[in-house]
């Protein structure tokens, strides 16, 4: 099992998040904590089950809100809640709380440091079927760009629970939470969080794997793709290390730095 301080399920085993999708994993965690803390409060703008806001939905219906497709107005309410002392977590697509709702987060939640977890559950090419308008890459340099902002992107199923967790009950202050549309994969490294040796800090980078070469520095699923990338250089006599800095805003300078001094590049 996975101690109590890094974990959002204590009593479901390890294997309960394989595979999962990123907003799978953080929709039963977030229905997990609001029986937790009854400060938690959600809203969705007419996309309570694609972001997996109805798990929580079902279980503390008079602490969900649903905007209709009103994405703006959604911001703007969430920071009023958090004014009154909520736990604000709101969820939508990537490209919609990035831009469409930009002078909303930046003014009522960023400015003013509301407590609000914004959580945007299709980032990246993840929703490539809606077209290019559904496609999200602008949102993290818009996203860095707020005061009091940070950003978190986990890479495996299991660290999004540990994340979610860490953002919404561990962390006082507005969150960006990119997560995957889609399966994800492990990688990030589940093994070492289930022995215990990994602990999931908002703000510090985890070496995934040692080398002296090379340093491959990734978020998200790429994490796994870097993984997968030291395993083709270790066949050419290339020793990469990986770091998941699963922390964008603020990142971790210090791990950068050693990784400088320490190989022959990033």
């Amino acid at each position: 099992m996975v101690n109590k301080e890094n974990s959002v399920i204590m009593n479901m085993e390890f294997d309960f998040f394989k595979g999962l999708a990123g907003r799978d994993a953080y929709g039963k965690t977030l229905a997990q904590l609001g029986g937790e803390d009854s400060r938690i409060v959600v809203a969705a703008a007419d996309a309570l089950n694609s972001t997996r806001m109805n798990l929580f939905a079902e279980k503390f219906p008079d602490r969900s809100f649903n905007f209709g497709i009103a994405e703006p107005n959604m911001v703007s309410a969430a920071a009023g809640l958090a004014l009154m002392g909520k736990i604000s977590v709101i969820a939508a697509y990537g490209f919609l709380l990035s831009l469409k709702c930009t002078e909303q987060i930046r003014d009522d939640i960023c400015y003013a440091n509301r407590n609000v977890k914004l959580v945007a559950t299709a980032t990246g090419f993840a929703f490539a079927a809606g077209g290019v308008t559904h496609h999200c890459t602008e949102d993290i340099p818009i996203m860095r760009s707020f005061a009091n902002m940070t950003i978190v992107q986990p890479a495996t199923p299991l660290e999004t629970a540990i994340a979610t967790r860490a953002v919404i009950l561990g962390h006082e202050g507005p969150v960006y939470l990119r997560l995957s549309r889609d399966e994800m994969f492990g990688g990030g490294g589940e093994e070492l969080y289930k022995e215990g040796k990994l602990k999931f800090i908002i703000g510090k980078a985890i070496t995934i794997k040692e080398g002296k070469d090379v340093t491959l520095i990734a978020s998200g699923q790429l994490v796994g793709v870097s993984l997968k990338a030291a395993d083709a250089l270790a066949k050419e006599g290339i020793n990469a290390r990986v770091i998941n800095m699963h922390t964008i805003k603020p990142i971790d300078e210090e791990v950068i730095e050693k990784a400088a001094e320490e190989t022959k590049g990033i």
